[in-house]
C-alpha cells in the first residue's frame, strides 16, 4: 500500500486559495448575501469583505501570492509546523512575528495588504494583529502629476488616453472592456457612459458623467472609434493601453474635477472631514464623485483620489 503523503503547506494554502475563488460573480451581489445572513442572525457587519469569498483577479492573485510567502516564512521559521490548522490555532503568535520580519522592509500600507491576504487564508481579521499605524501623508505611490515625463510612457503618443481618462474617471479595466456604443448622448443631451455589470471592478454597473468641458470631445471620439470598426474605446492589442500610463494619477485629475462641478451641482453643505490633515468636503459632491468613479465609500475619494489641496475644500 502506497503510503499517504502530507501536502506541504505551499499546496495547502494554494488549495484553501482557490476554494474562495468566486471571480466572475457580482461582489456587490455576494456583500449583499452576506450581509443578509449576518442581520438574520442579529449581528452588524464591520468588515468590506466578504469571507472565504475573491471577486477580484488581481486580488486572487496578490492573495494567493502573499499566502504563499506567508506560509514560506512559516516553515523557515517554525518548521514544527505541518498544517494550516496548526497556524490557526497559534495565529496571533505567528501573524504577529511576520508583521516583525515585513516591517524591516515594507511600508505600514503595503504591510495591512499582506496581511489582508494572510487573514484570508487562515479565516481570521486584520484587526486581530499588532499592525503599524497607517499615516495617508506617508503615500507616495501614485502620487504623481500624471503629465509629468515617466520612465516607458510616452505622453505625445498618448494624449488621448490621458485626455479620455482625466475626462472620465475610467479605471484600465473598463477602458479595455467598455465598447464606443455604450457613450451615449441622452434626450437631454446629456453624454453617458454605460458601464455594464462584467465592465467594471466589483461587478458593479455605474452610469459615469464626462466632465462637461470635455463631453462632446469624448462622445465625438466614441464615434469615430465606431466609424473606424473598433470594438473597444481602447484597445490593449493596439498599443493603445501602455504598461507605465499614469492611469490612477489621472483618474485623480477626473476626481478633482469632479467634485469641482458637484460642489455646484449637488452640494448639500453637509460636511465631510478628511482624515489626516482636516479637509473639510461637502457630502453632496463627494457622493456624486463617488457614484462616478463607482466607490462605496466616501473615504476613498478623498483619501485615495482628492489628496491634493487645489483650492476648492470647503
Amino acid at each position: 500500500m502506497a503510503r499517504s503523503k502530507r501536502p506541504s503547506l505551499v499546496h495547502q494554502a494554494t488549495e484553501r486559495i482557490k476554494s474562495y475563488d468566486c471571480r466572475g460573480q457580482s461582489r456587490h451581489k455576494l456583500k449583499q448575501e452576506y450581509r443578509e445572513q449576518i442581520e438574520d442572525k442579529g449581528k452588524t457587519v464591520k468588515s468590506t469583505r466578504v469571507p472565504g469569498k475573491i471577486t477580484g483577479d488581481q486580488t486572487f492573485k496578490n492573495y494567493l501570492s502573499r499566502s504563499i510567502n506567508f506560509v514560506r516564512w512559516v516553515k523557515a521559521n517554525y518548521p514544527e509546523v505541518k498544517w494550516l490548522e496548526e497556524i490557526e490555532k497559534r495565529h496571533i503568535e505567528i501573524v504577529n512575528a511576520y508583521i516583525d520580519y515585513l516591517n524591516k522592509q515594507l511600508s505600514p500600507f503595503t504591510i495591512h495588504g499582506y496581511i489582508a491576504g494572510v487573514s484570508m487564508l487562515l479565516r481570521t481579521s486584520n484587526t486581530d494583529y499588532d499592525l503599524p499605524p497607517k499615516s495617508y501623508k506617508d503615500i507616495t505611490k501614485n502620487r504623481i502629476d500624471p503629465d509629468a515625463p515617466r520612465e516607458g510612457f510616452d505622453h505625445a503618443m498618448h494624449q488621448e488616453l490621458l485626455k479620455f481618462i482625466k475626462a472620465t474617471g475610467l479605471r484600465y479595466i473598463e477602458l479595455c472592456r467598455v465598447r464606443p456604443e455604450q457613450v451615449v448622448k441622452d434626450i437631454y443631451g446629456t453624454v453617458k457612459i454605460e458601464i455594464v455589470a462584467n465592465q467594471a471592478k466589483g461587478g458593479r454597473p455605474r452610469i459615469v458623467l464626462p466632465i462637461a468641458e470635455d463631453a462632446e470631445w469624448v462622445y465625438e471620439y466614441a464615434r469615430a472609434r465606431q466609424a473606424a470598426g473598433k470594438d473597444r474605446l481602447f484597445s490593449k492589442r493596439d498599443g493603445e493601453l501602455p504598461k507605465y500610463c499614469p492611469y490612477h494619477p489621472a483618474r485623480a485629475v477626473f476626481a478633482e474635477r469632479k467634485y469641482a462641478e458637484a460642489v455646484i451641482s449637488h452640494g448639500t453643505g453637509e460636511i465631510y472631514t478628511r482624515r489626516g490633515d482636516g479637509r473639510k468636503f461637502d457630502k453632496g459632491a463627494l457622493q456624486e464623485l463617488s457614484s462616478n468613479l463607482g466607490h462605496n465609500r466616501l473615504g476613498i475619494c478623498v483619501q485615495n483620489y482628492l489628496w491634493r489641496p487645489v483650492g476648492w475644500d470647503v
